[in-house]
């Protein structure tokens, strides 16, 4: 799964290839047309041959354009299992490259959520990061991030829901 993210993560940033766009100046413009575009574009890619469980796996990227220069960047991968297609993964990215968000589900294909957290412009984890248990939904981790340090409330729990650690950090310290 770790390799499949990697490959499906990596080179997503170069100059993108749109059937209906051409791409002059450092611009997107549909053809025949000189004012830069605006919209959404999306590209599908069905997986290389099966996977480990024998199902295909799939990756969809969806690109939002404004005045012909990409703002956001949205990539998800889903695999079929059992004739239903779940998620894998999901994440979006600023103009410039730089992940924003990350959602990595259950890699057996339950469609439940293992780790949701978000980034700042810098690439640093920046907002809310919450962590699941597989086997039962129950929340295993939960807390703040500032500019890559923990910042917040901050919880973790064992898979029964008891509490194992709690506390309120600033800059990454633990705070009384």
């Amino acid at each position: 799964f770790f390799l499949l993210l990697t490959l499906f993560s990596s080179s997503i940033f170069s100059q993108e290839k749109f059937t209906d766009l051409h791409y002059r100046g450092g611009l997107y413009y549909e053809i025949n047309s000189q004012e830069p575009y605006t919209g959404e574009k999306s590209n599908y890619l069905r997986g290389g041959g099966p996977t480990l469980n024998g199902e295909e796996h799939y990756s969809y990227t969806s690109y939002t354009i404004k005045d012909g220069v990409i703002v956001y960047i949205k990539k998800w991968f889903t695999m079929r299992f059992n004739n239903e297609q779940v998620d894998l993964l999901r994440e979006s990215f600023y103009p410039n490259g730089i992940i924003k968000e990350r959602t990595i589900y259950d890699p057996n294909g339950s469609g439940q959520i293992k780790e949701k957290k978000s980034y700042n412009e810098d690439g640093l984890l920046h907002g809310e990061y919450i962590s699941y248990y597989i086997s039962n939904g129950q929340i295993r981790e939960k807390g703040t991030y500032k500019n890559g340090q923990w910042d917040g409330p901050y919880v973790s729990y064992r898979l029964d829901g008891t509490i194992i650690m709690k506390g309120n950090y600033k800059n990454g310290k633990k705070v009384k």
